[in-house]
């Protein structure tokens, strides 16, 4: 009688085979396994790893066609190193008539032909800058700022 009830024979592997003494746990991990291989599921799996070794098996008894040689890629003669060269100050432009040209134009020197970026006064930006956080936190919190 079998163990399982299936009515089928558990698959026993002796203790020595060739001369070598197989250890117990390597027994019951085989045992297992020839098990699962006696179902179909199983069966698939072993006709599955035959295929694909018989596959590399004829892969490696065919003869490869010979490669064509590649050639060897000559050396690069090496390239000299470049000695660094010294910062140069840059040299301020001088109009014609031996004026110095007038220093770039900031924010808060406007345009002298009314052309370039507008004039912005900072403390506007500062307000504005104010006004929004001061929105923000009034939503956040939902309270009231000011002189109330």
């Amino acid at each position: 009688m079998a163990k399982d009830g299936k009515g089928a024979k558990s698959v026993k592997i002796p203790k020595r085979i060739g001369g070598v003494k197989l250890s117990k746990g390597l027994r019951k991990s085989g045992e297992k396994l020839l098990e699962k291989a006696q179902t179909p599921e199983g069966r698939k799996m072993l006709a599955a790893g035959l295929a694909m070794a018989a596959s590399v098996a004829a892969r490696a008894q065919t003869p490869q066609a010979p490669r064509a040689p590649v050639p060897p890629v000559p050396p690069v003669p090496p390239v000299p190193p470049v000695p660094p060269v010294p910062p140069v100050a840059p040299v301020p432009p001088v109009a014609e008539s031996g004026e110095g040209v007038p220093p770039p134009l900031h924010a808060s020197h406007p345009a002298p032909d009314g052309m370039g970026t507008p004039v912005v006064d900072p403390q506007e930006i500062v307000a504005a800058v104010g006004a929004v956080a001061g929105a923000f936190l009034d939503g956040l919190f939902g309270r009231k700022r000011g002189g109330s």
